[in-house]
């Protein structure tokens, strides 16, 4: 029983992982071809890269910003989901991070890099760090402690990692790719400007920028699946702190 709950839980990280939306990756992966050449664009057209360069230029103006990701079959991907995972992550600059996974809109797990130092609680905390400490309480993760072994090493090194534009990091083939406006797409309360393209892959992406060049939304769709990512900026009042009381920092 234990050793599937601890499965559990590292799929669980494993989703996670995935899900972060600031990572330094591709968030535009392009699978890997025997031979993938960049696309020639006529030259009025869009390319993917002078569209994201447009998040760049707009990127100094962010004080802060929270993603929300989630996986659907739905057509729209409009909101997220009552039932299933949901990944919430916000970041205030220059370093402060906190992530939380949503099941069936329960939080499971909450992680917290702030001044440095790293904070988890969840069902993370007894399965992977530290056993004899229940879901609810705090337990501070000393950096030097998550080895590569570490079943949380992955996720330390990503809190502590920079905060960047999500999509500062993209593949030459996908830059090259032609961005197509589709015209006015609301997201929420707000009236952003989509484009779609495409991969090698066969997978679609649809993504919305605001009047500040920022990105409203992103969906990944594949089939009839999708993977949807909404941003918000700039959020009024929001502050990330370590708990009051956790646990000393465990091996």
């Amino acid at each position: 029983m234990k050793r599937t709950s601890t499965l559990a839980i590292l799929t669980l990280l494993s989703i996670l992982l995935a899900s972060c939306s600031i990572s330094t990756d591709d968030p535009f992966p392009t699978p890997a071809p025997t031979v993938t050449a960049v696309p020639t664009l006529l030259a009025d057209a869009l390319s993917v890269g002078k569209l994201l360069a447009r998040v760049e230029t707009a990127w100094p103006s962010v004080q802060s910003m929270r993603t929300t990701f989630w996986s659907t079959e739905a057509a729209d991907g409009g909101t997220p989901p009552a039932t299933g995972m949901v990944t919430v992550e916000e970041v205030v600059l220059p370093a402060s991070r906190r992530v939380v996974v949503l099941s069936d809109g329960m939080p499971t797990d909450e992680q917290i890099a702030v001044d440095g130092r790293i904070y988890m609680k969840g069902a993370l905390v007894p399965a992977a760090i530290a056993p004899l400490v229940n879901a609810e309480t705090w337990v501070e993760v000393d950096p030097a402690a998550a080895s590569t072994d570490s079943p949380v090493a992955m996720q330390v090194s990503y809190l502590l990692s920079a905060i960047v534009s999500p999509f500062s990091s993209i593949s030459p083939e996908t830059a090259g790719q032609e961005a197509i406006a589709i015209g006015e797409v609301i997201i929420g309360d707000r009236t952003c400007q989509g484009y779609t393209f495409g991969d090698a892959g066969g997978i679609l992406y649809e993504l919305t920028l605001d009047e500040r060049n920022l990105p409203c939304r992103l969906v990944q769709k594949a089939g009839a699946s999708a993977n949807v990512t909404v941003y918000d900026f700039n959020i009024a009042g929001l502050a990330i702190a370590a708990p009051d009381v956790a646990t000393p920092p465990a091996d």
